[in-house]
C-alpha cells in the first residue's frame, strides 16, 4: 500500500523568492555624529516626585508595623509558641525570654 504524503505541496513551488529590498540612501543629517561636548542628563537633576516619596515612606512604615507586630506577637504568645513547637524553647532561651 503506498504511503500518503502527510504534507501538502508547497505553494508556489518552483518560484524563486522575491529579491530583498534595496537600501535607501540616508540624508547627510542622519549620518552626522552627535555632539559629545554635552554631558548626559543626570538623574539627580530630575525633579523629585512627592508621590514617590510618600509611597516609599508608606512602604517603610508598613514594613515596620508588620515586623513590630510579629515581634510583639512572638513575645506575647511565647508560652503557646514553645508548647506548640519545642525547638522554639532554645530560641527564646538564647534571647533571654524563656
Amino acid at each position: 500500500m503506498p504511503q500518503a504524503n502527510p504534507l501538502p505541496p508547497a505553494m508556489g513551488a518552483g518560484v524563486s523568492p522575491p529579491a530583498p529590498p534595496t537600501a535607501q540612501p540616508q540624508a547627510a543629517s542622519d549620518l552626522a555624529p552627535t555632539p559629545r561636548n554635552q554631558p548626559p542628563p543626570r538623574l539627580a537633576d530630575a525633579p523629585a516626585s512627592m508621590a514617590a516619596d510618600r509611597f516609599a515612606l508608606l512602604g517603610w512604615a508598613a514594613t515596620v508595623v508588620v515586623v513590630g507586630g510579629g515581634v510583639y506577637a512572638a513575645y506575647a504568645w511565647r508560652g503557646a509558641i514553645m508548647a506548640a513547637w519545642p525547638p522554639a524553647r532554645r530560641l527564646f532561651a538564647a534571647l533571654g525570654l524563656g
